[in-house]
């Protein structure tokens, strides 16, 4: 995938058959996912009340939410396989903690979240169809 920047406000996207084998990035701009997304991620909310009229506001939230919907489940994944590559080999993936640190690295204390992404890695492997790990995920 290549993004070129042509100005400051100007940019092409794009991508080979090998990076989106099963066209959810071709899906996402066709179906206007992404223009969708940008304009309520550009929209000046202030106190909730946002620029766009009521139908232009609902295709927002709707492709906002697919959006997150699928970024959800790639997030799940890469913690999956940072995280099975690290019980593997202490050297490679990450730790629990790195994971947080990654997902919210604004948190101080990166211990009080990780039975949140421990969840997100069980969803993850949930969803790949893998088995749990007897015992839960390795608490390390």
């Amino acid at each position: 995938m290549k993004i070129s920047q042509h100005n400051s406000r100007t940019y092409t996207v794009s991508w080979t058959p090998a990076d989106d084998p099963r066209n959810y990035l071709y899906a996402a701009f066709a179906d206007g996912v992404i223009e969708d997304a940008l304009r309520a991620l550009g929209d000046p909310m202030a106190f909730a009340q946002v620029q766009a009229g009521d139908q232009e506001a609902k295709e927002q939230l709707r492709s906002v939410c697919w959006l997150l919907e699928h970024l959800n489940k790639r997030r799940d994944a890469l913690i999956v396989a940072l995280k099975d590559r690290r019980d593997t080999d202490p050297a490679a993936g990450a730790s629990w903690t790195d994971l947080v640190k990654l997902i919210d690295p604004e948190e101080p204390n990166p211990i009080s979240k990780r039975s949140k992404v421990q969840q997100m890695y069980r969803s993850g492997r949930k969803r790949a169809g893998l088995p749990d790990k007897e015992g839960g995920p390795n608490i390390r």
